[in-house]
């Protein structure tokens, strides 16, 4: 019965381990600006999805990151 199980178990993580996997790609860059002010500038890039991404949420640590702002605002391109 164990050795049954235990092979049952390595044949579903085999299943699964070969299946393809896609993802939503957000990439970022980073450029210092002058002493501690920095700016990430964000990319999405949908080309998994149906339906447009609206919207994405970054949590940031409130300990390190407690003075941001959002310098301009965000762009949207289709291509």
């Amino acid at each position: 019965m164990k050795k049954k199980l235990f092979l049952l178990l390595i044949l579903s993580a085999i299943s699964f381990g070969t299946i393809p996997a896609d993802a939503t790609t957000i990439s970022y860059e980073v450029q210092n600006l002058s002493g501690t002010t920095w700016e990430y500038v964000y990319s999405v890039t949908n080309d998994t999805l149906t339906n447009p991404i609206t919207e994405f949420q970054i949590y940031f640590d409130y300990g390190f990151y407690d003075l941001l702002s959002v310098a301009s605002p965000p762009t949207i391109s289709t291509s």
